[in-house]
């Protein structure tokens, strides 16, 4: 009997990537990669732990069909337009398609709540606006699909300098944010740990009528912990035992787009609820990783490699 495949979309980035390691570790499963370029070395990494590497591109509907062709299910992320140059919500669109014009039993769309939506027109934030309307596109075309919605990244605070060493005293650092208050908890997902197992689990359960409903019956929130920025601090403090302290910067020179998106989460409106992990990803067997974890993996050894590059 041959193996059910799985077609995972970013394959070399963090979430499509969280799931190819997730399903190499379980076996079982037929892994086809998507990538835009076959040749990378992240590509050729994948390909040597026998990942079937295919060429092709959100932009693209005729390679998205051939990399649908008898495929099971399908892990769908949409790259931002100012990385790659095309609409978010096409690349959904054309991914949608695919599925459909292939049959696919399974659609997981990576996505996020819509800004306009949720705060009445008052925040307009296109990531998050143009992937929540291919969720409602994956309805109009009635694509069987499950939805999960992250949080903000984990890896943000290394990758888009959250975290800074203090200018006159290296062994101080400090947790800059713009305009989210200290205090208004925010949501967080640990990609690289997280999504990959949970995306599996959900895929494992597909075929279960009980677990089908429940899987499909609304967006789930794909989350690992909840924390304010003023805790998120202490527990860098904590775990690193550096000294670290939360800092509101100015937004001066942020892009239009991230000003709008930090003031959407200052009024609290990603709409989880105080509930993290999510009862039915718990009930799934996943196992959550906490920012202490995250901490202890990535924050610890960048604050290392800091510390030598200030002696």
């Amino acid at each position: 009997m041959s193996m059910k495949v799985v077609l995972v979309t970013g394959a070399t980035g963090k979430q499509g990537g969280s799931l190819v390691n997730a399903l190499l570790d379980r076996g079982g499963f037929a892994i086809r990669a998507l990538t835009r370029n076959v040749n990378t070395e992240a590509a050729k990494e994948l390909a040597a732990k026998g990942v079937a590497v295919v060429p092709g591109d959100l932009s693209d509907k005729d390679s998205l069909s051939k990399a649908c062709k008898d495929v099971y299910a399908v892990f769908g992320v949409s790259i931002p337009e100012f990385f790659c140059g095309v609409d978010e919500e096409l690349q959904g669109r054309n991914l949608v398609d695919a599925c459909k014009e292939n049959d696919v039993p399974l659609l997981v769309w990576s996505s996020l709540p819509s800004c306009k939506d949720t705060s009445s027109g008052k925040f307009i934030v296109k990531p998050f606006d143009a992937k929540s309307d291919v969720e409602k596109y994956i309805k109009a075309v009635d694509q069987p699909a499950i939805i999960f919605r992250t949080g903000g990244f984990a890896s943000n605070m290394i990758l888009f300098h959250q975290l800074k060493q203090d200018e006159k005293d290296p062994s101080k650092y400090h947790f800059c944010y713009p305009i989210v208050g200290a205090n208004s908890p925010q949501p967080w997902t640990y990609v690289e740990k997280d999504v990959g197992p949970a995306v599996l689990a959900a895929i494992e359960k597909w075929e279960d009528s009980a677990w089908h409903t429940e899987l499909a019956k609304e967006p789930i929130p794909l989350v690992s912990y909840q924390l304010t920025l003023e805790e998120m601090a202490s527990i860098v403090a904590k775990v690193s035992g550096k000294d670290v302290d939360f800092v509101s910067v100015p937004s001066d020179g942020l892009p239009p787009p991230l000003i709008s998106m930090n003031h959407w989460c200052n009024e609290r409106l990603w709409g989880y609820g105080d509930h993290i992990p999510v009862d039915i990803l718990v009930k799934l067997g996943v196992k959550f990783h906490t920012l202490d974890d995250y901490v202890r993996d990535e924050v610890i050894p960048w604050m290392n490699s800091q510390d030598q590059s200030a002696s």
